[in-house]
């Protein structure tokens, strides 16, 4: 059960399905501050602490209320937008951007074999270069010059790989 929450000065920037807080911003100055009701991040109580705690670093608990948090904070200060099961990374550069793409579902590893890939986990990925112009992108590993239509960008990314991207 969450507490009921009074708020005197931050607005609402998440609820859940029931209607109750979630997530609160209040402006400060020219930042913010967001504060969660903390019953609301953890999925259940957890009868065994240990089990709760090697599920969650394992990924096999999920945190959608933290994760939709973090998209909602990431969607506000990311110059672009990135779909599909990747993690990545951007850096400024004097030039233009860096974007990092990293793919690491479908590597297969067994105590005493090699490695092998499941090309099923490959990743369809589309980028949307929502707050900056690109007018091309270069991935500097294999040094191809990559195709940006309408300021987005369609690619593919093999399971245990990854790619660095260019944008000026």
């Amino acid at each position: 059960m969450l507490d009921d929450v009074k708020l005197t000065s931050a607005e609402v920037i998440g609820k859940d399905a029931g209607g109750n807080v979630l997530f609160v911003c209040n402006r400060y100055g020219s930042g913010a501050v967001i504060v969660t009701t903390p019953q609301s991040m953890i999925p259940a109580q957890p009868a065994d602490w240990n089990t709760f705690r090697i599920d969650a670093l394992s990924g096999k608990l999920k945190f959608p209320h933290v994760e939709a948090l973090l998209k909602m904070i990431c969607s506000e200060v990311n110059p672009v937008k990135v779909e599909g099961d990747v993690q990545f990374g951007l850096n400024k550069t004097e030039s233009g951007w860096w974007l990092y793409l990293f793919n690491n579902k479908g590597v297969m590893k067994l105590d005493g074999k090699e490695e092998w890939f499941d090309m099923n986990r490959a990743a369809e990925v589309k980028i949307d270069f929502d707050k900056i112009k690109v007018r091309n992108a270069k991935e500097l590993r294999s040094g191809e010059t990559l195709a940006v239509k309408d300021n987005k960008l369609t690619l593919k990314i093999n399971p245990g790989d990854f790619k660095i991207l260019e944008l000026k």
